[in-house]
C-alpha cells in the first residue's frame, strides 16, 4: 500500500470510529424547569464484536480474551463454582479449518470483544452518572427499581454484564450483590425479527429488492458488489450487502487494512459505495407499510405495556434497560417516524423518558444524546402527552400474531 493510500486510509478510519465504531457516551440533556423525570427505558446496542463472517484467505486479528464468565450456581441451597474464563481457540497451525477458513485471534463469529466490553462498561459509568446527577436513579443498588433484559446472544449477554459493573459497582449492591439479567429464549425472542416464528417478515424482506429505486440503486453498484465477492470468496444468501460491509467495518473500527486477494484488494471507494447502499437499504428493510411492525412491534407493546404499569404503580421499576441489536433500534426508530439510513454505531442508546408535568405523564426520546423530534405526536420543548405517543404507536405500531402468517 503506498504512503497516500496509508495516510488517505488513515484519515477515513478516524473519520468512521467517531460514527459507526462507537456511540458518544451519556450525558445529562437539559431538562425545562418543572418536568420531573419518573420512568426510564433504555434501549441499547451491543459493543463492538468480531464479524459475522470470515472467509478464505481471513488474516485479520480480532481478542475476545479474558472474558469472565458467571459462577455456576445449581441453586439458592447450593454452593456455587468459582468463576471461569473462555478462551476460545483458533490454531492456524494445526486446525485446517482455521487455516484456510478464519481469522486470527480468538474470537467467534459475532462475539463481543474487549473493546466491546470497554464500550459497556463506559456506558455503565456514564448511564449512571448521568441519573444520578439528574436526581432520579437510587445510589445503591435496589432490585425493586432495576431492570435488565438481554436477547439470548454472547454479544448482547456479555454486553449486559459489562454495563451492570459499572451501572451499580459491587460497593453499592448493599441489599443484593447480584444483578440478574433477564433472557428471553431466542426460540420466542421479540427484541428483533424473529423470521422463524413470524415467515412474514422475511418474505417482506424479500420484497424488498423489487422495489424500483433498491433495485436500481442496486444495478449501479453492481461492479463494487461483484468485486467485493470475488475478493472475499462468498456470496450472500439474503443478498445483504450488509454480509460483505460487516467485514470491512470490523477491520475499520480495528484498523485493520481491508481484504485483498491475488494482489486485488478492496479500496476505501468500493466501501463507500457499498456502505451507502446499505444504509439506503436500510430506509426500505425496516419500511412502516407492515414491516418494521412485524419486526418489532410485539417488543413495542411490552415496552408500553411494562411503562403503564409502572406509572399505575403495579411494578416498581423506575430503570429498565435493554441490551439488543441494531435490528432492535433500527424498527423503533421508524415507527416512532425516524429517518433510518444512519446505522446505529456500537453501544448505541435510545432512553425512552416518561416524566411528570402538571399533572399529566410526558414522554422524551433520546437517541444518542440528542433529543429525537417526534411526528406522531404534538411535540413541545421535545416531550410529547404520553398518552398521545402510547396510543398512536398501539394503533400504528402494533400488529396481531395473524399478520405473521404468509400472504
Amino acid at each position: 500500500m503506498s504512503s497516500i493510500h496509508c495516510i488517505i486510509f488513515i484519515i477515513f478510519i478516524t473519520t468512521t470510529l467517531s460514527n459507526y465504531c462507537q456511540a458518544p457516551l451519556p450525558k445529562v440533556v437539559s431538562v425545562p424547569k418543572g418536568y420531573n423525570l419518573i420512568f426510564v427505558q433504555t434501549l441499547t446496542r451491543h459493543g463492538d464484536r468480531s464479524p459475522m463472517n470470515s472467509f478464505d484467505q481471513d488474516d485479520a486479528f480480532y481478542n475476545c480474551s479474558g472474558i469472565t464468565l458467571s459462577s455456576v450456581r445449581e441453586s439458592d441451597s447450593i454452593g456455587k463454582a468459582g468463576d471461569t474464563i473462555r478462551i476460545n481457540v483458533i490454531d492456524k497451525n494445526t486446525n485446517p479449518y482455521a487455516k484456510n477458513f478464519m481469522w486470527k485471534g480468538n474470537c467467534e463469529a459475532s462475539q463481543l470483544t474487549v473493546k466491546g466490553i470497554r464500550q459497556h462498561h463506559n456506558l455503565g459509568i456514564y448511564q449512571r452518572k448521568k441519573y444520578l446527577d439528574m436526581g432520579f436513579l437510587p445510589v445503591e443498588y435496589d432490585p425493586r427499581k432495576i431492570y435488565i433484559r438481554s436477547t439470548e446472544r454472547s454479544r448482547t449477554i456479555q454486553s449486559s454484564q459489562a454495563f451492570s459493573q459499572t451501572f451499580y459497582p459491587p460497593e453499592t449492591r448493599l441489599q443484593e450483590k447480584i444483578i440478574p439479567i433477564y433472557v428471553v429464549p431466542k426460540d420466542i425472542e421479540i427484541m428483533f425479527p424473529n423470521r422463524d416464528l413470524c415467515s412474514e417478515i422475511s418474505k417482506r424482506e424479500k420484497d424488498t429488492y423489487k422495489i424500483a429505486l433498491v433495485n436500481q440503486t442496486r444495478l449501479s453498484i453492481q461492479h463494487f458488489e461483484e468485486k467485493a465477492i470475488k475478493i472475499l470468496g462468498f456470496k450472500s444468501k439474503h443478498e445483504w450487502l450488509e454480509d460483505y460491509v460487516d467485514i470491512m467495518n470490523c477491520r475499520i473500527c480495528h484498523n485493520i487494512s481491508l481484504p485483498c486477494r491475488n494482489g486485488e484488494c478492496l479500496t476505501i471507494e468500493d466501501y463507500n459505495q457499498l456502505w451507502y447502499q446499505t444504509q439506503l437499504e436500510n430506509r426500505y428493510l425496516f419500511r412502516t407499510d407492515g414491516l418494521a411492525q412485524l419486526q418489532i412491534g410485539l417488543f413495542l407493546k411490552e415496552l408500553i405495556d411494562r411503562a403503564e404499569m409502572a406509572l399505575n404503580g403495579t411494578s416498581s421499576y423506575v430503570y429498565e434497560h435493554y441490551t439488543g441489536h441494531d435490528s432492535t433500534l433500527l424498527p423503533y426508530l421508524a415507527l416512532i417516524g425516524q429517518d433510518v439510513f444512519t446505522w446505529p454505531p456500537y453501544a448505541s442508546h435510545i432512553d425512552i423518558e416518561i416524566y411528570s408535568f402538571e399533572r399529566e405523564r410526558y414522554i422524551r426520546v433520546v437517541y444518542n444524546n440528542e433529543v429525537v423530534s417526534l411526528p406522531i405526536c404534538h411535540q413541545v420543548d421535545g416531550f410529547c402527552k404520553w398518552e398521545e405517543y402510547k396510543d398512536y404507536l398501539l394503533k400504528n405500531g402494533v400488529v396481531s400474531l395473524n399478520e405473521c402468517k404468509p400472504k
